[in-house]
């Protein structure tokens, strides 16, 4: 069975939950999260479970051949979604649920705390992006992905951004721009640096979930996760990294979340 949003009411944020495996505690993992926005978010469980964009789901979307043609190309160049080119799955889905507002939350994020806490401090926030650990390439000239990313000579390095998005939440507005811009344009690279290099560029608003960096409006400074930006890889140490993993969720075992109210990443069985 895939869960599907009841309604697509645009005043309310949607969301995708994306996972590549279908299991029992991910889906008791989800279910919390369910649970606990009910009335908050309209959610859509997607299970995706290749290296191409073939979601089950009963969303009904437009092919990324179609609307992301030059994503979708280098895509298939290199090998498959998961070195970075995961728009080309979320994107299509994300605009399918008509919100003004879409949350891509990845399966193996959690939040040591009620979710409708979290989500509530960003019911009047209007930014068109909002993701963790922003940062600019100058501060961060070490980071893995920036050899693969080659943006139009016209964009300045002052706007070269980079993010890390294992949850994050984009407009709908700004999605229909990315897909224009990925369409006009040849845009190789990770997806970490395209939506946040796009948005600054094309001059849609960004700021960050939490953390300290200077993206973090004042009010959420220090709140909902921690890590390492400048780190060029595994973002440690923190609650929100790349490495290393953690292995249960916080409904498993909560004494494991040592921080309270805070997101976690990356949890995998």
């Amino acid at each position: 069975m895939v869960l599907a949003p009841k309604s697509n009411n645009t005043r309310r944020a949607g969301a995708i939950f994306v996972t590549s495996r279908d299991e029992p505690r991910i889906r008791a993992h989800f279910r919390r999260l369910q649970e606990q926005t009910k009335g908050l978010l309209d959610l859509s469980y997607i299970v995706n479970r290749s290296d191409l964009p073939e979601p089950e789901c009963s969303l009904s979307y437009t092919s990324p051949k179609k609307i992301m043609p030059r994503r979708m190309q280098r895509m298939l160049e290199n090998g498959g979604l998961y070195g970075g080119f995961v728009d080309v799955l979320f994107v299509p889905l994300a605009l399918a649920l008509k919100n003004e507002f879409v949350w891509i939350i990845e399966y193996d994020v959690d939040f040591s705390g009620d979710w409708r806490d979290f989500f509530t401090q960003f019911e009047t926030d209007r930014s068109d992006v909002l993701t963790t650990s922003l940062i600019t390439r100058a501060r961060s000239l070490d980071w893995t992905h920036w050899e693969t990313a080659r943006p139009p000579p016209e964009v300045p390095q002052s706007q070269h951004l980079r993010s890390f998005n294992p949850i994050m939440r984009l407009s709908r507005r700004f999605l229909n721009a990315y897909v224009r811009e990925t369409a006009d344009r040849d845009w190789p690279g990770h997806t970490e640096y395209t939506i946040p290099t796009i948005a600054a560029w094309r001059g849609y608003t960004i700021a960050d979930i939490g953390g300290k960096g200077e993206f973090c409006p004042i009010r959420r400074r220090g709140r909902n996760y921690a890590n390492s930006p400048e780190d060029p890889y595994s973002l440690s140490p923190g609650t929100f990294v790349y490495l290393p993993h953690r292995h249960v969720y916080f409904n498993d075992n909560s004494a494991d979340f040592p921080q309270p109210d805070m997101l976690y990443h990356p949890v995998k069985g």
